[in-house]
Formats: structure tokens, C-alpha cells, sequence
């Protein structure tokens, strides 16, 4: 028994040793990288901060000599997955890590971090934090080239696992001071090989020349179930250029609020919020957007002043209107639909429009999630039908408003005028046909009576698009070929 309570005093004694001892031996491990960081003239450091059994190191006034203008107030890293052979020769994971390494910590923190580019922009952030970070190894051999930093960029995404980041108060100026961009948080949850678990973005402000003046701003912005992986994989490369499709970025839910600025002003502009929502039943994929609160008022002054008039003829003092679309992605079958596509008005109408296309082969879905319509071309997916539904509720007695006003006649007489010419419409290179005369006939009585047309396309075979694509005549029956009509209902 008393054995064992000298072994005991000893383990104590020599845990409360080295308990204190850790201070000194911390202190040691920092000189020991700061006396090394300072003959390698990598990074110039204030002061370097070790924590050996936290697993940690901090970088006080770190300034990096091999990437001219990047600098740090402070950088700490624990939970560090890092030799201790490394500190103790001087490489750090700022100092000795290279383009393409891996690098795994539990929490990396950065304050007042600020980017400086060879043309005077400056990126700045307040202060950055992340969590879980495990970083695999990576192609960072990018040569040269105008876009090298995007693709770096991507190519880190790709190979990047991260369980948070949160970021505060980041400023992007440009050469010559403008314009610059400031973000006041940013918070990104469960990242993983390109794809985003959730993200908010809050207090976003674009700013022209004028300071303290933004141009549009954005208070929040929300998302879902991001997946990046296609955009990544083109900018990854560094013969990428801006105009050259990056790939649809999927989403389950994605959503903006709170529009403003200067910009919008300018234009007499409101905006209320846009949102989108996917839904997947096995592999079909329904997706619905909306946007709301549009609000247009001509501003006062010369900016505004055509478009005052144009709409005082038609009456109008302010135009509002809503989007609503919804569309299926049925991978399997080869279909895609666009079950409607609405853009109404309270005080003009709602126009709509559906569409199915059948026979999707790779090349149209790889024109899909390029989001390349010039690759529908080379795709035989066909029209299968199409609907376009224009309801009247003010659009025609507004129109027909200030058509008369322009041509100084009256209402009815403008009506009867327009109606007219549209029986005797030919449009050139087009036969004109039983049905086409039935179709302009059809679409003159909704001017004249207003209520709802609906024109509907059904061409039988369905419309290749690699036919239209080949430049193929397809005859003067453009009627016959779609397989046009169209019905007009009075309104009610």
C-alpha cells in the first residue's frame, strides 16, 4: 500500500513538473521558430506563439516575403497536424508549406489578413476562421497565365474538406480605388470536394467611384445543398477564360433578399426577393424559382424621362410584376419540362408559357449542365410540344392607350387599326396557309375582344434541334411544321 502511494506522489509530481515546465518549453519551441523564420527571410513575424500540447502556433505581424502583399495581423493554427521536427527547424505551415501540400488542423484563425495585387487592388478581411480543415494533396504546379489564381483557387476547393468557415468584414478594392465590394459576414457549413451543406452571406455592398455611396447592396443570401463540382472542374483549368460556360451550380435551395443601392435607385427599381428549390424523387429533379416584390417607378429627371412617357401614354404610374417557373428534369425517360413559366401583373395580365422536349440524349444533358445552349445543336432532343398563354387583365386597353396617343387616334380606332393589320400579315419566306390565316385571324379577335390566347405548338414527328442546328430547310409551312393553332376565350 504505501508503494503505491509513493507511486502516486511520483506521478503527481512529475505531471505538476511538467505542467510547469510546459511555459518554458513552449517559449523554447517559439524562439527556436522565430530565430529560424528570421534566417530564412521568408516572412517577416513579430512574435511567434507555440503550444505544444495544444498542438498549436501563432504568428503575431506576419508579413510573407515570397507573396508580396500578403499579410496577417495574427495567424494561429491548432489542433495541428504538423511535425514537431518542422517547428523546431523553423517551417511553419505558413512559412514551409508549399502550392500542392496537404495541411490538416482542427481550427485555423486569421485577423485583419489583407491580400495586395500588383495592379493596387486590395483584399482585406477582418477576421477569418476555420474549422475542421483537411486539405489533401493537390495539382499547384499552375503555369503562368492570366487566369493562374482562379484556377489555383478551384483546384484547392476541389481537394478541400472543411466543417466551417466564418468570415467577417471583407473589403474588395480595386485599382485606382474603385469599385470595391465589402461583405460584412460570410458563414459556409460542412464543405466538401466542391460541395456546401449550407451558406449564409450577409450585408453585401458594390460601390462605384463615389465612398460611402453603394451602387446595389444585399442583406442576406441563403443556400443549400450546393454543389460546385462542375464549375470547379472548368476553372481548374488555366486555359479557362471569362465568356467560356463554367457549368450549372445545383442547388436544393437558394434564396436573396433585401435589394437595394444606388443602382436600383437610379433606375426607380425595387426588388423584393429571388428564391429557387429543387426536389429529387429518385433521379427526377423538380425545380421552382421565384422572384417577387419586382416594382418599377420612372425616376424623376432626364434618366428617366423616355421612360415616363412611354409609360404615361399607356397610362401606367408604376409597372409590378412576378415570376414564377417551374420545371422537371426526368433523366431516365430522356424529358424535360417546363411545366410553366409565368410573368404576371396585377394590373396587366399573366403571360405563361410550358414546354416539353423528349429524346434527351448526353449531349443534351451535358448542354444543360454546361448551361450552353449552343451545345443543344448537336443534341437529337426534340420539341414535343409547347403552350404560350396570354391573359388579359389591362396589358391590351394600355397598349392600344399608347398606341393612340403616338398615332393621335382614338382608342377604338387604334384597336381596329392593329387587329387589321395582323389578318393581313405575311410574314416573308413563310407560305401562308389555311391554318396560318386561321392562326392571325385568331390572334386578331383577341385584340378586338381581349380575354385569353393561347397559342399551342405540337409538331408531329417532334422537332429535332440537330435539324434546325444543320441549317436543314424545313419548307416554307412553318405552321405545318410546329403544328401551330391557336384559341381565343372572351373574358369573363
Amino acid at each position: 500500500m504505501n508503494k503505491l502511494v509513493v507511486v502516486i506522489v511520483g506521478i503527481l509530481a512529475l505531471a505538476g513538473l511538467g505542467a510547469a515546465a510546459a511555459p518554458f518549453a513552449d517559449q523554447y519551441v517559439a524562439d527556436r521558430v522565430k530565430a529560424q523564420i528570421d534566417a530564412d527571410g521568408l516572412i517577416d513575424v513579430a512574435r511567434v506563439e507555440v503550444g505544444l500540447f495544444a498542438r498549436s502556433i501563432a504568428l503575431v505581424d506576419a508579413r510573407s516575403k515570397r507573396m508580396e502583399g500578403v499579410s496577417a495581423g495574427r495567424w494561429q493554427a491548432s489542433g495541428l497536424d504538423w511535425p514537431i521536427g518542422e517547428l523546431l527547424l523553423g517551417r511553419t505551415p505558413l512559412a514551409g508549406l508549399s502550392l500542392g501540400d496537404p495541411l490538416r488542423a482542427e481550427r485555423l484563425e486569421f485577423d485583419n489578413l489583407q491580400f495586395a495585387g500588383p495592379e493596387g487592388q486590395v483584399w482585406s478581411v477582418g477576421s477569418l476562421v476555420l474549422e475542421g480543415l483537411d486539405l489533401e494533396r493537390y495539382a499547384g504546379d499552375v503555369p503562368s497565365a492570366p487566369f493562374q489564381w482562379s484556377a489555383l483557387g478551384a483546384r484547392i476547393l476541389k481537394a478541400l474538406s472543411l466543417k466551417r468557415l466564418e468570415q467577417r468584414n471583407m473589403v474588395y478594392v480595386a485599382h485606382d480605388g474603385a469599385p470595391s465590394v465589402k461583405l460584412a459576414r460570410l458563414v459556409i457549413e460542412d464543405i466538401g470536394h466542391g460541395k456546401i451543406g449550407s451558406a449564409t452571406l450577409a450585408g453585401l455592398e458594390a460601390s462605384g467611384r463615389e465612398i460611402g455611396n453603394p451602387g446595389f447592396t444585399v442583406s442576406e443570401v441563403t443556400a443549400k445543398g450546393l454543389d460546385l463540382t462542375r464549375p470547379l472542374a472548368v476553372l481548374a483549368d488555366p486555359a479557362w477564360r471569362p465568356g467560356i460556360p463554367v457549368g450549372r451550380v445545383a442547388a436544393l435551395h437558394a434564396s436573396a433578399q433585401g435589394f437595394g443601392g444606388e443602382l436600383l435607385k437610379r433606375y426607380g427599381v425595387a426588388l423584393g426577393s429571388i428564391a429557387t428549390h429543387s426536389r429529387r424523387d429518385g433521379k427526377v429533379v423538380r425545380t421552382n424559382t421565384n422572384v417577387d416584390g419586382f416594382v418599377l417607378v420612372p425616376p424623376s429627371g432626364e434618366q428617366g424621362q423616355q421612360l415616363r412617357m412611354a409609360m404615361s401614354a399607356m397610362g401606367l404610374n408604376e409597372l409590378r410584376l412576378g415570376l414564377d417557373c417551374s420545371a422537371v428534369e426526368d433523366r431516365p425517360r430522356g424529358e424535360f419540362m417546363v411545366d410553366r413559366c409565368s410573368l404576371a401583373g396585377p394590373a396587366l395580365g399573366d403571360i405563361s408559357l410550358a414546354g416539353r422536349f423528349v429524346d434527351a440524349d448526353d449531349a443534351f444533358w451535358k448542354a444543360v449542365d454546361a448551361n450552353d445552349a449552343g451545345m443543344l445543336f448537336e443534341t437529337k432532343a426534340a420539341l414535343a410540344s409547347a403552350k404560350l398563354v396570354l391573359a388579359d387583365n389591362g396589358l391590351l386597353e394600355h397598349t392600344l392607350q399608347a398606341i393612340s396617343a403616338a398615332g393621335g387616334q382614338s382608342p377604338a380606332a387604334a384597336r381596329a387599326n392593329l387587329a387589321r393589320e395582323i389578318r393581313r400579315y405575311q410574314p416573308p419566306g413563310v407560305l401562308i396557309t389555311d391554318e396560318m390565316t386561321r392562326l392571325l385571324d385568331t390572334a386578331a379577335r383577341f385584340v378586338e375582344q381581349g380575354g385569353t390566347l393561347t397559342v399551342e405548338a405540337k409538331p408531329d414527328p417532334p422537332l429535332r434541334f440537330d435539324l434546325i442546328g444543320s441549317g436543314a430547310d424545313a419548307g416554307p409551312d412553318i405552321v405545318g411544321l410546329l403544328g401551330l393553332s391557336a384559341s381565343q376565350s372572351p373574358a369573363r
